[in-house]
């Protein structure tokens, strides 16, 4: 299951409940207006997440670095400190943008 909701001019703070939706695989939130923190939890079947664009705060959870996740996209955000340079912590990730 999958929610693209890129582009609509979304604002707020991004659920933890989102994110943790039973079955969810893909979350495409990009281009919107969201704003705070990224949620600490995620579920175990989310493969992508996309949140592009927005006005994104704070440190990528620890919780982002391993899991499920394929593809994780937080450009255009001000996110701050580091991402791990062990890339061996994201034993599933195909590509971060």
């Amino acid at each position: 299951e999958y929610l693209s909701v890129g582009g609509n001019q979304l604002d707020g703070e991004i659920p933890e409940s989102l994110l943790t939706l039973p079955n969810i695989e893909q979350v495409y939130l990009y281009e919107n207006y969201l704003t705070g923190p990224l949620p600490l939890a995620y579920s175990s079947t989310l493969l992508r997440f996309d949140a592009n664009y927005n006005s994104l705060t704070g440190n990528v959870p620890e919780t982002f670095y391993s899991g499920s996740l394929e593809y994780l996209a937080l450009g255009g955000n001000q996110l701050t400190g580091q991402l791990p340079d062990d890339m061996s912590l994201f034993p599933n990730i195909a590509e971060i943008n």
